[in-house]
Parts: structure tokens; C-alpha cells; sequence
């Protein structure tokens, strides 16, 4: 898993992207609009600080948490830390897989876990691996949702995921040339896609939260288009990762969970109330 970057000084949040945010939250609910929403945090394994600061943070501000665990870094330290925060608050944190033990196979280019260098068997018995570990640890708290590693899969991924009954899988996804925005459309066997949208990290040798200015652009935007699309639009998808997040970054997301529930405008929920509602 990542390392945590040392703190920062106090983040200085720029206003003119935050006010045009917030009014245009506040012109979706004059308009009777509601935008749906979902926050998702990868690489969960240990009872880590930052982890405890971020479950603290959506906790107090009442707002759900899509937590992806891996299965095979899970310490006992961090599966009673889940276990007793969703036994606090069962409607707040959903438990869902993170690959197996976020290793990446591929011999050359872009790291991948369950990518083209690895068989559909191989692929399929770490799958199985992580999905029993985690039944065990959580009963009927896992909800069987898969989010890969980097993000990234190959052909041989879906199939085993249909095969071994997975309701969901979550990979991040940008827009397309015309910047429209990938739906949550089932794909072969029904397995639901609810992809992340916007990954609030800038990775690189720093590791730090991209500019503020460019992610309440790409959120504004993305709220703006799910609005013209109609209550069955796909929601958005923000992607964190609470290891490699500081203080400006805590400072950011503490600001913008505030901004989202007092707008009134924007639902924000859990994969397994996703998979209830219909696709959009």
C-alpha cells in the first residue's frame, strides 16, 4: 500500500470554485433536483491513522463510505477496527473486495493485478480467495462488490467475477472524446459497473491532491451533465485513498462532505443501495 505523506501546513482553498459549486447545488434544488453520489476509499488493510481519520470525518458528518479492503494484507488489527465502526453505523460503511494482496504480475508496463499476463484460473482462484477471507471476517457485512487494484483488468476478469456471484465491480473511468461520462450499464451476466469519475489524487513522485480549482471543475460538471441525463443517470463516483492523503487533502474533502449536505441538492450512498436502484 501507498505511504502517507507528512502533514501539510493548513490547505488554502481557493473561493471562486467552491462558490460556483455551491450555487450551483443550491440552483438544482430550487429546480427539485437531486444528485446521487458515491465516495470510495481503496487500499484498506490495517488500523492505520489516516484510516481512523477518515472513518472518523464521514461518521461525524453522517455521510456513507464505500470501503475497499484487501484481502490478503488484512490484519486482525484492521478487521476489528471495520468491524466495529459498521457494527456502529451498519448505514454508513460498506465492505467490498480490493483485489487479493495488491500485487501486480504484469513483467512489463502499466502494474496490474489481475491483468493479461495471468490466466482466467489464475485470476479466478485469488478472487475466490479474497471473496471467502473476507465472508469470514464479515458475514453478511461484505457486500460482494470488486474494485481491482490500479484500477485496472483484463478480459479474463469479468467472467471470473460472474462466475463467483459478484454483484458489482468499480474500476475508474474518464469521459470520452465527446465528454460523456461511462454509465453504470450491466455488463455480460448482469454484473453491475458503478465506476469512480473522479480520483481526487494526483499520482506521481508526490502524491498529492490534485488542484482544487480542476476538481470542483470536473465535480460541477459531472453533477451538471447526471442533472440534464435525468433521475436515472449513472451517480458520480469520487475515488480517495486515505494513505496518501494530508492535511490539505483532509481539509478539502471535510469541506466539500459539508458543502454537499447542507446543498440538499446531493444524495450520496453506499454500493449496496446502488444495487438496488436502476441502472442508468
Amino acid at each position: 500500500m501507498s505511504q502517507a505523506l507528512p502533514p501539510s501546513s493548513k490547505a488554502q482553498l481557493p473561493g471562486n470554485g467552491w462558490d460556483r459549486l455551491g450555487e450551483a447545488l443550491a440552483a438544482a434544488r430550487a429546480r427539485g433536483e437531486r444528485g446521487r453520489l458515491f465516495f470510495r476509499d481503496d487500499d484498506v488493510a490495517d488500523d492505520e491513522p489516516l484510516l481512523c481519520r477518515l472513518l472518523d470525518l464521514f461518521a461525524a458528518d453522517e455521510t456513507p463510505l464505500n470501503l475497499e479492503i484487501i484481502p490478503g494484507q488484512l490484519t486482525l488489527a484492521g478487521r476489528r477496527r471495520l468491524r466495529d465502526r459498521w457494527e456502529e453505523a451498519p448505514a454508513l460503511f460498506d465492505l467490498h473486495q480490493h483485489g487479493w494482496v495488491h500485487q501486480n504480475h504484469e513483467p512489463s508496463g502499466r502494474k496490474c493485478e489481475f491483468g493479461p499476463a495471468r490466466s482466467f484460473e489464475e485470476q479466478l482462484a485469488d478472487l475466490r480467495e479474497g471473496r471467502d477471507r473476507l465472508r469470514d471476517q464479515f458475514g453478511s457485512a461484505f457486500v460482494p462488490v470488486f474494485t481491482p487494484p490500479w484500477n485496472r483488468y483484463s478480459h479474463a476478469t469479468i467472467p471470473a467475477l460472474i462466475e463467483l456471484g459478484f454483484e458489482a465491480f468499480s474500476a475508474l473511468r474518464r469521459p470520452d472524446a465527446s465528454g460523456t461520462w461511462p454509465s453504470c450499464a450491466s455488463e455480460e451476466g448482469g454484473l453491475r459497473s458503478l465506476p469512480a469519475t473522479l480520483d481526487l489524487i494526483e499520482w506521481g513522485e508526490r502524491r498529492r491532491l490534485r488542484p482544487v480549482p480542476e476538481l470542483l471543475a470536473s465535480l460541477s460538471a459531472q453533477l451538471a451533465e447526471q442533472g440534464r441525463a435525468g433521475p436515472d443517470a449513472p451517480p458520480v463516483g469520487i475515488l480517495l485513498h486515505h494513505a496518501v492523503m494530508d492535511e490539505t487533502a483532509f481539509d478539502f474533502l471535510a469541506r466539500l462532505l459539508r458543502l454537499l449536505r447542507e446543498s440538499g441538492s446531493v444524495e450520496v450512498l453506499r454500493f449496496s443501495t446502488l444495487l438496488t436502484a436502476p441502472c442508468g
